[in-house]
C-alpha cells in the first residue's frame, strides 16, 4: 500500500511538472491589446521607427481587407491607417521598407482566389497616403508580369524578386525569374518605365510562398510550397542562400520541418534567423519557432527549434518581429487562414545583438592595364541594427566614389570603388577599404574589404609554355615563310591577314598522335582569341576542340600532301589555358599536329593588315604599306540606346566577302546571340539583328570577329 501511494504521488508530481512546463512555455508570452481587424496570410513585417506596420490580409470570408492599421508597443495600442483603393487589395504581394515608403509589389487582388497583378502600390508613412508605384515588367517581353507568393527583398537599393507563382498560381511555381529593380532609378523619373532587369541567377528550386531575408549581405530563402492553388499543395523544407558577389546559391541544411506562409514571420536579429509558426505539412499550422544560425555547424548553418518560444496556439500568415528585448506576434490564421485572429502576443526575450559593421568575405578583383581607371562595387551591412560610418582606403590607387560616408543598415548600402591605375607598373596590388562607424552611440566593429589589382603589360605575352609529351614547343611569330614546327621544315605560304605578325606556339609534329585530354598548357596575361590551325584531313575533331567556331580563313603551308591547316578560334580571358592531344577521342583523319595562334582581344577600332591583301584575301609577301585613319576598320550599332527591336549593324574596312561572327553578349560574358555575317566585295558590312524584344533591358557587348580581328561596341536596351 505504501509503495503504491509512492507511486501514485510520483505521477502526480510528473503530471504537474509537466503540465507546469507547458504553462511555462505557454504563458510567457503575455496577451496584449487586440489589433482593430483581425487578418491572415500577411506580408513581410514592417518596422519603422519602433512602430509595425501591419498591411491588408485575408478576412473570415478570404476577402482582401482594403485597411491597414500600425501598433505602438511602447503604449500598446492600434491605430488605424488609411485604406488602399478597394480594387487594388491585395495579399501574397512582396512588402518593402524604403525610406519612409512600403513597397506592396505583386500579389493577388479580391477574394481568395484572386488574380495576380503586376501593380506596384506604395504607401507613404508620413502623409498616411497611397499611390501607384510601377509595374512589374518582364525585361524579355517588355510586357506586365503578374507575379505573387515571391521572395522579395531590398538589398542596397536594388528589389529582388525570385520565386512565386506566374501568370497564374496552379502548377506555375517559376525558376525562370530573378527581378531586379535599381530603386533610385526608378525614382529619378517615375514618368518612365521601372527598368527591371532578369540578368541573376534564379533560385534554384521553384517554389511559392517562400521566405526572404537579408542578412551579412546575402539573400536567404526559406521553405516554401509547391503548386498552390491545384488542391495538392505541398510544404517543403528547402533552403538556399544568394551571394550577390559570386551571383549563385548555394543550398543550407533543410528546415527541421516543412513550412510555408511565414513570410511576415520571418525575420533576422541578433545574427540569426527566425523563422515562427507558419502552414507545415498536409496543410496543418504550426505553434514552432525555428532559428538558423549561418556560423553553425563551423558556417555551414545549422537549425534549431526553440521549444522554449512555442507559440500560444498554432498560427499561420502572421506578423512577427523582435523590438527591444520584445517579442511580438499578432495576427495570422489559428490552424488555417480560414480563422484569422486579432490578437497580440509580447514576451521578454534575452537579446545578443551582434553590433558590426561587415563586407563581403570575397575579395574584390580588378584587371587592367597602366594608365586605365576602372570602378567596381560591393555593399557595406550592419548586423543589428544601422550605424553611421566613414571609409578609408590605405592605398593611393584606390578611393571610394560612391557612399564613402552614410548609414548602414542590415539591408546594407551600396559603395562605389574606383581604381586608378596611372603610373603602376605591371604586377599585382593589394588594397584595403576600411569602414568605421561615427557619430557616437553604440559602438560597431569597423570592416574591411580587401581589394586585388592584377595591372598587366600592355604589350600581350604568352609564358609558362608546357608538354606532357616532354618535346619542344617553342613561341614564335607567324609570318610567310615562318616554320611552323619545331621538328619540320614546313613554311607559312599565305596567313589571314589578321593572323599576321602574331604570336604562335610552334608544335612538334612528333605529337601528332597524341590522345590524352591534358597535352599543352601556357599563361596568357590578356584576353585573347585562341586560333588552332588544324590539319583538314581531320574527319572528326578532339573533345577539347568542341565549341570552338570555324574561322573562315586558312593558314597556307607547304606540306606536300597538303596545302593549308583550317583554323577554329575561341575567347579566352587572362590566365592558364590548357588544350589536348591532336588526336584525343574522338578525333581521326588529322595527319598533321596542330599549331597554336594568340590574338590579343581590342576595345578599339582595329587597323587592318600592313600587308596588302590580295583576290582571294590572302597576304602575299613583299608587298607592304602604310595604312591611313581611313583605312581602319569602323563599326557601328545603332539604334543606342536602342528599344528592343532592331539592331542594325554597318562596318568598312573588313577583308571583301569576308565572314563575320557576330555576338550579343551580356555583362556577364554570357552570349545572347550568336550571328553569321558577310561582307561584300568592298569589304562593307550592313546588316542587323532581330531581337523582337525578347532580350531583357540592360547593358550588352556587340562584339565582331573577322579575318580583320575583333572589334566591340557597348548597347543599351531600355
Amino acid at each position: 500500500m505504501k509503495d503504491h501511494l509512492c507511486k501514485l504521488t510520483l505521477r502526480i508530481a510528473l503530471v504537474l511538472f509537466a503540465g507546469t512546463m507547458f504553462y511555462n512555455t505557454s504563458a510567457q508570452w503575455v496577451r496584449k491589446k487586440n489589433a482593430i481587424k483581425s487578418r491572415s496570410e500577411l506580408a513581410q513585417t514592417v518596422v519603422y521607427n519602433s512602430k509595425i506596420y501591419c498591411f491588408m490580409g485575408f478576412d473570415s470570408s478570404r476577402n482582401t481587407i482594403p485597411s491597414s492599421e500600425v501598433y505602438d508597443p511602447s503604449t500598446d495600442t492600434w491605430k488605424s491607417l488609411a485604406s488602399i483603393p478597394s480594387s487594388a487589395s491585395m495579399t501574397h504581394q512582396g512588402t518593402l521598407l524604403i525610406d519612409n515608403t512600403v513597397w506592396h509589389i505583386g500579389g493577388r487582388l479580391g477574394k481568395n482566389p484572386g488574380p495576380l497583378t503586376s501593380a506596384i502600390w506604395i504607401y507613404n508613412i508620413s502623409t498616411n497616403t497611397w499611390s501607384r508605384g510601377p509595374d512589374v515588367i518582364d525585361p524579355a517581353t517588355g510586357k506586365t508580369l503578374p507575379i505573387a507568393g515571391s521572395g522579395v527583398v531590398l538589398l542596397g537599393r536594388v528589389i529582388h524578386i525570385f520565386g512565386g507563382f506566374t501568370p497564374t498560381a496552379c502548377t506555375n511555381d517559376q525558376d525562370k525569374y530573378h527581378l531586379t529593380l535599381d530603386v533610385d532609378t526608378w525614382l529619378a523619373n517615375r514618368s518612365l518605365p521601372a527598368q527591371w532587369k532578369n540578368n541573376l541567377k534564379p533560385m534554384p528550386l521553384k517554389r511559392n510562398h517562400v521566405s526572404g531575408v537579408v542578412l551579412g549581405g546575402k539573400i536567404y530563402a526559406f521553405g516554401g510550397q509547391l503548386d498552390h492553388d491545384c488542391g495538392s499543395a505541398t510544404e517543403i523544407t528547402y533552403c538556399h542562400v544568394y551571394n550577390p558577389s559570386t551571383n549563385s546559391w548555394a543550398k543550407l541544411p533543410s528546415l527541421p520541418s516543412a513550412r510555408s506562409h511565414a513570410e511576415g514571420s520571418t525575420f533576422a536579429v541578433d545574427g540569426k534567423i527566425y523563422m515562427v509558426g507558419g502552414q507545415g505539412s498536409n496543410g496543418g499550422s504550426t505553434d514552432k519557432v525555428a532559428i538558423f544560425d549561418p556560423a553553425g555547424n563551423y558556417g555551414a548553418g545549422k537549425w534549431v527549434e526553440n521549444t522554449t518560444l512555442t507559440l500560444p496556439y498554432v498560427n499561420e500568415g502572421l506578423s512577427a518581429t523582435i523590438l527591444g528585448s520584445k517579442f511580438i506576434i499578432h495576427h495570422g490564421g489559428r490552424g488555417t487562414s480560414k480563422y484569422p485572429q486579432k490578437a497580440t502576443y509580447s514576451r521578454t526575450v534575452t537579446r545578443m545583438p551582434v553590433y558590426k559593421l561587415g563586407f563581403p568575405s570575397e575579395c574584390l578583383s580588378f584587371t587592367t592595364t597602366t594608365g586605365k581607371v576602372v570602378k567596381g562595387n560591393t555593399w557595406l551591412f550592419t548586423i543589428d541594427g544601422s550605424k553611421s560610418y566613414t571609409t578609408s582606403s590605405n592605398a593611393k590607387w584606390l578611393t571610394v566614389n560612391k557612399n564613402a560616408s552614410g548609414t548602414a543598415t542590415q539591408n546594407a548600402v551600396d559603395i562605389g570603388i574606383t581604381v586608378n591605375a596611372s603610373g603602376l607598373s605591371p604586377g599585382t596590388y593589394t588594397g584595403t577599404i576600411t569602414a568605421t562607424g561615427i557619430s557616437g552611440g553604440t559602438t560597431y566593429s569597423s570592416a574591411t574589404l580587401c581589394v586585388k589589382l592584377t595591372i598587366q603589360s600592355s604589350t600581350f605575352s604568352v609564358t609558362n609554355i608546357k608538354a606532357t609529351s616532354g618535346r619542344t614547343y617553342a613561341l614564335s611569330t607567324l609570318r610567310i615563310d615562318t616554320t611552323v614546327y619545331t621538328d619540320r621544315t614546313y613554311q607559312v605560304t599565305h596567313v589571314p591577314s589578321n593572323l599576321n605578325g602574331a604570336l604562335f606556339i610552334k608544335t612538334p609534329n612528333a605529337d601528332k598522335y597524341n590522345s590524352s585530354s591534358q597535352l599543352l598548357s601556357f599563361s596568357i596575361n590578356q584576353p585573347a582569341i585562341v586560333y588552332i590551325a588544324y590539319d583538314p584531313r581531320g574527319t572528326t575533331l578532339p573533345s577539347w576542340l568542341s565549341g570552338w567556331q570555324k574561322f573562315a580563313g586558312t593558314v597556307g603551308i607547304n606540306d606536300p600532301k597538303i596545302d593549308h591547316m583550317n583554323l577554329y578560334y575561341k575567347e579566352y580571358v587572362a590566365g592558364v589555358v590548357t588544350l589536348g592531344g591532336n588526336l584525343q577521342s574522338p578525333a581521326a583523319g588529322a595527319l598533321d599536329n596542330y599549331f597554336v595562334i594568340f590574338v590579343p582581344v581590342a576595345n578599339t577600332s582595329l587597323q587592318r593588315a600592313v600587308y596588302v591583301v590580295s583576290k582571294d584575301n590572302t597576304l602575299e609577301r613583299n608587298t607592304t604599306k602604310q595604312i591611313t585613319s581611313d583605312e581602319r576598320v569602323s563599326f557601328n550599332v545603332f539604334p543606342n540606346p536602342n528599344n528592343g527591336g532592331k539592331i542594325f549593324i554597318k562596318g568598312a574596312n573588313f577583308l571583301r566577302h569576308d565572314t563575320i561572327n557576330v555576338l550579343m553578349k551580356d555583362m556577364y560574358g554570357n552570349t545572347i546571340k550568336s550571328v553569321i555575317m558577310k561582307t561584300d566585295d568592298k569589304g562593307m558590312l550592313n546588316n542587323s539583328i532581330e531581337i523582337n524584344n525578347v532580350i531583357p533591358k540592360g547593358s550588352y557587348v556587340i562584339k565582331a570577329i573577322s579575318g580583320t580581328g575583333i572589334i566591340q561596341q557597348k548597347l543599351i536596351i531600355n
